[in-house]
């Protein structure tokens, strides 16, 4: 099939969901376009706009949401990510566990993007229970709980982000040993905060 073929698939899908007025229905053709759009064509700014107008026919349509939950993270648009990261993470129960995971640590990285400390220790926690030894997940949640000075929490979590990294990673190393260094400095161990 030939990038002709393409375009004429997505005007016919296009015209399709037009005509659609089941909300379910027209939901369905519209990720499919969506799909075509940024997989065959290119045209990933359309596909966006396809998945959007899915995601407003059919509020529940995981097919729509996930690709928006990718391309808002992706774009940092944290707030028109954020229901959909919750939508998805609850609804993520039936999905495959690594999907679970991700779907569980992106809300983290959304909901301590939004300064919502509380609910992204949660999801992180929930996330971290599907992966134990995932360093993006075990990284937000010593972050967030340096932001919640949960210390105890904060330090745990630092010391396996500092074993993970290589010897050649100073700078993430030495960004690592300062948070531990505050941290022992707040739990009121200044000698080990020096050290640190």
């Amino acid at each position: 099939i030939d990038g002709a073929d393409w375009d004429r698939a997505a005007r016919y899908l296009d015209q399709e969901q037009m005509n659609t007025e089941a909300p379910h229905g027209r939901a369905k053709l519209l990720v499919e376009l969506g799909k075509l759009r940024d997989e065959m064509l290119g045209e990933h700014d359309l596909a966006v706009q396809a998945y959007e107008l899915a995601l407003q026919s059919d509020g529940d349509n995981e097919d729509a949401a996930l690709p928006l939950l990718n391309e808002y993270v992706a774009t940092t648009q944290w707030s028109k990510a954020e229901p959909l990261a919750e939508m998805l993470a609850k609804k993520s129960g039936k999905r495959e566990r690594p999907e679970q995971h991700r779907l569980q640590n992106m809300l983290g990285k959304v909901e301590a993007a939004l300064g919502k400390n509380e609910q992204a220790l949660k999801a992180y926690l929930a996330a971290n229970h599907l992966d134990l030894t995932d360093q993006e997940t075990i990284r937000g949640l010593a972050d967030v709980s340096f932001k919640l000075s949960d210390w105890a929490g904060a330090l745990t979590n630092y010391q396996k982000v500092l074993t993970a990294l290589g010897e050649e990673e100073t700078e993430a190393r030495a960004e690592v040993y300062y948070k531990l260094g505050l941290v022992k400095q707040n739990q009121g161990q200044a000698k080990q905060a020096i050290n640190n």
